[in-house]
């Protein structure tokens, strides 16, 4: 859950890991996207559940998110037999004062980084 609260430190609520829940070991749309992004031959990599179902919305069933800005090793290793492909879209924020990029723009150059070997990559917008 996300805080309303502007005194917090904590943009979210919930913690990252629990007993029975490892957020860095979960892909959302996982189950639905694996047949369509095989179909398709790319596998769209989002932010967040409401941008996967979203896309499953409108049709585009290949779609994926962490759950969080940043992707785990775990979350890429899931991903890897279902395409070669991934299309990440950034959450479309405006870039802070002073940056040229926007906090998702920054995590899709650093998830990219970390996996260029592993998968194909574009950037894209919808």
């Amino acid at each position: 859950a996300r805080s309303l609260d502007d005194n917090t430190d904590c943009k979210y609520l919930n913690s990252t890991t629990s007993c029975v829940y490892k957020k860095g070991n979960t892909v959302f749309g996982i189950e639905i996207a694996r047949k369509a992004a095989r179909k398709a031959g790319f596998l769209y990599v989002v932010e967040g559940a409401p941008d996967v179902l979203r896309l499953q919305s409108v049709g585009s069933d290949n779609a994926v998110a962490a759950l969080g800005t940043e992707w785990t090793a775990t979350q890429f290793e899931a991903i890897k037999g279902i395409s070669d492909t991934l299309c990440f879209i950034p959450d479309s924020e405006i870039p802070k004062e002073g940056e040229i990029y926007s906090p998702g723009t920054k995590a899709v150059m650093k998830n990219y980084g970390a996996q260029n070997e592993a998968f194909d990559v574009e950037v894209g917008r919808i």
